[in-house]
């Protein structure tokens, strides 16, 4: 398939009757940061000399369409222009109905209701397309020179690598050199899995090969995984691989293509850990409007922190008067096993003071502990906290207008836990938390105070009543 070149934007043919659904497809594509010129139509001859003219990188089609149907849609795109793929994008569509568009030559579906799937699956698609135009690249290099086909690869913006039968890597783009940080002198001739692969993973990908190098099949060809690679640093980072089976002078070669998705992934990791602190918030929330007692409500709160949040403990500590500056722990919910109990936090300005707990109840502001193995704060901790499988932690003073009545500390079972939208939400929830004591703490003191103002009217009354009787049995006995 001809490629887009990389001076113009990709060309997208819509077919799609609703002009807002095809709105919200280009939103969602922009969103996803494939820049694009569109073009739609609805009817089938438009559809058909919008293949000739507009010369589509791909279409995105509907299902059900005034004149035609997707399976019209594929058969056009097959019978004249079988090199353009084709991803379906409708409303509904039943398991039957995507296995036979499967069939028919459909690279991918997405349901309108879950759009936020097609761009992910453009992606995909398009680097199917590219495995195809690498493969049918690697073919011609048996009638042109393997030069041509390495100025075919470093061209193209991920990385494009070749196995041989053995293993052994016998193509390496520039791309790869910038991903990998192995030249290509360094890399050609290299066993892939041994310089790449990190070594949790090797047997398995050796024996997958081993089966590819006589067969040309596996679980990953034909298919974009989601693994882990190692760069020439030693450092791990996520990767999406599409690979393709190649048969040159009658021996299976691989052909895949790599792209680095880190930030990708620490964008779907940003966003799962506010979704968490979102989820917290809303639970803890409803527990603030039916708690009736300051232990409920406390106890209450670090059990959602923990069961819905997924946190590893937390609890809620008030600073004591003492010489010490003690903080005492009065509700805790988790992973625990006597940590409270022998961690001996204060609030002092001391080494046992200078943890987030401390240092958030002098200072009233929010204190995170990215790692407690690296931060020189958590040593007094540190060994405790290893044991409980405590990596990192967070510290939110619970305030009133004229002090801090306490804090709300958090521990996660992984380092780098808390980013800075979960923390805005975390540090919402302290607000509400801290409102909601103050609420509980005025209405008791309400109720107090109407106790005792009852309890005066009563001796009042009875007083007055004595009073009476006593005045009564003046005058009867002056005047019998």
């Amino acid at each position: 398939m001809e490629q887009a070149p990389m001076n113009r934007e990709l060309r997208v043919l819509m077919l799609e009757d609703t002009p807002t659904d095809a709105e919200l497809m280009e939103h969602e594509l922009r969103k996803g940061g494939i820049a694009f010129t569109a073009k739609r139509v609805e009817r089938r001859a438009a559809f058909i000399q919008a293949l000739a003219e507009f010369q589509p990188d791909i279409v995105l089609s509907d299902y059900k369409l005034p004149d035609l149907n997707g399976m019209d849609a594929l058969e056009i795109v097959r019978r004249d222009h079988a090199q353009v793929p084709v991803v379906m994008v409708t409303g509904a569509l039943s398991d039957i109905d995507a296995v036979e568009l499967i069939h028919a030559g459909a690279k991918d579906y997405v349901l309108k209701d879950r759009l936020a799937r097609l761009a992910p699956a453009v992606q995909r698609v398009l680097a199917a397309a590219q495995v195809e135009a690498a493969r049918k690249a690697a073919e011609m290099a048996l009638r042109e020179s393997e030069e041509t086909l390495r100025m075919v690869a470093a061209s193209a913006q991920d990385a494009i690598l070749m196995l041989d039968n053995d293993g052994k890597i016998v193509l390496w783009n520039a791309a790869a050199e910038r991903m990998f940080g192995y030249s290509r002198q360094e890399a050609l001739g290299k066993d892939l899995h041994a310089l790449l692969a990190p070594a949790r993973f090797r047997d398995a990908q050796q024996k997958a090969f081993d089966h590819f190098r006589s067969t040309g099949e596996g679980a990953a060809v034909g298919k974009a995984l989601e693994l882990a690679a190692l760069r020439k640093d030693g450092t791990e980072f996520p990767i999406e691989l599409s690979l393709s089976a190649v048969k040159l002078k009658e021996r299976w070669h691989a052909v895949g293509i790599v792209r680095d998705i880190t930030e990708r992934k620490r964008a779907e990791l940003a966003l799962a850990r506010a979704n968490r602190a979102l989820r917290t918030l809303s639970a803890c929330n409803v527990e603030l409007v039916r708690a009736t007692k300051e232990s409920q409500l406390l106890t209450a709160v670090c059990r959602l922190v923990v069961e819905i949040g997924g946190y590893r403990m937390a609890w809620v500590g008030f600073p004591e008067q003492d010489a010490a500056r003690t903080v005492r722990p009065v509700a805790h919910y988790g992973y625990e096993e006597g940590y409270l109990a022998t961690a001996g936090i204060s609030w002092a300005d001391s080494e046992s003071g200078n943890g987030p707990t401390g240092t958030a109840l002098r200072t009233g502001s929010v204190q995170v502990n990215q790692n407690f193995l690296a931060s020189p704060a958590m040593t007094p901790w540190r060994e405790a906290s290893s044991k409980r499988g405590y990596r990192s932690s967070i510290a939110l003073p619970l305030k009133s207008a004229a002090d801090t009545l306490g804090v709300l500390t958090l521990y996660a079972a992984e380092p780098d836990a808390f980013n800075e939208a979960e923390v805005t939400l975390l540090q919402e929830l302290a607000e509400d938390l801290a409102f909601g004591i103050q609420t509980l703490r005025t209405r008791l003191e309400r109720d107090r105070i109407a106790h005792e103002n009852l309890q005066h009217a009563e001796v009042l009354r009875q007083s007055l009543e004595e009073s009476i009787k006593a005045i009564a049995n003046t005058v009867e006995m002056r005047d019998p």
